[in-house]
C-alpha cells in the first residue's frame, strides 16, 4: 500500500514537470528573434527552467520512464542550439540517455527519418559538450585570477 502511494506520488511528480517542462519551452519558442531586454530576461529564464527540468526528469532518482526519455533529448537540443546553459555533466547525462535508448532499442530500425534524426540530436549533443567545457574551463581560469 505504501509503495504504491509512493508510486503515484512519483506519477504526479512527473506530470507536473513534463507540464512545466513543455510550458517552459512554449515560451522560449514564442519570443521573436529580436527582442526587447525585458524579453530576452524571459527567454533566458525560460531556458534555465527547462534545461533544469529535463536534466532532472533524466537523473535516474527521478525514475522517468524511457518511453520519455528521447522526447526529452529532443527538447533539448534546440534550447542548447539557442544558447540554454547545459553542464557537461547534464549533456553527458542526455549523451547517456540517448546512447542507452539505442542500446534497449536492439532493434535495427528501417526508418531512415529516425535515423538521420537521432545522429542529428547526437551532433547536437557534442557541439553542446564542447560548448559546456569551454564554458566551464572559461570559468575556471577566472575564478583562478
Amino acid at each position: 500500500d505504501g509503495m504504491a502511494e509512493g508510486g503515484g506520488a512519483r506519477v504526479v511528480r512527473l506530470i507536473r514537470c513534463y507540464s512545466q517542462l513543455r510550458a517552459a519551452v512554449e515560451r522560449v519558442t514564442a519570443l521573436p528573434q529580436t527582442r526587447t531586454l525585458q524579453q530576452e530576461e524571459s527567454l533566458q529564464q525560460s531556458m534555465a527552467e527547462a534545461s533544469g527540468l529535463i536534466t532532472s526528469l533524466l537523473h535516474p532518482a527521478a525514475a522517468t520512464p524511457r518511453r520519455f526519455w528521447r522526447e526529452l533529448v529532443a527538447y533539448a537540443v534546440p534550447l542548447m542550439e539557442r544558447g540554454a546553459s547545459f553542464s557537461s555533466s547534464d549533456v553527458l547525462l542526455l549523451m547517456q540517455a540517448l546512447q542507452d535508448l539505442k542500446v534497449s532499442d536492439n532493434i535495427e530500425t528501417d526508418d531512415a527519418t529516425e535515423t538521420v534524426r537521432e545522429e542529428g540530436m547526437r551532433l547536437a549533443l557534442a557541439r553542446g559538450l564542447s560548448v559546456a567545457f569551454q564554458r566551464e574551463a572559461l570559468l575556471s581560469l577566472k575564478s583562478r585570477g
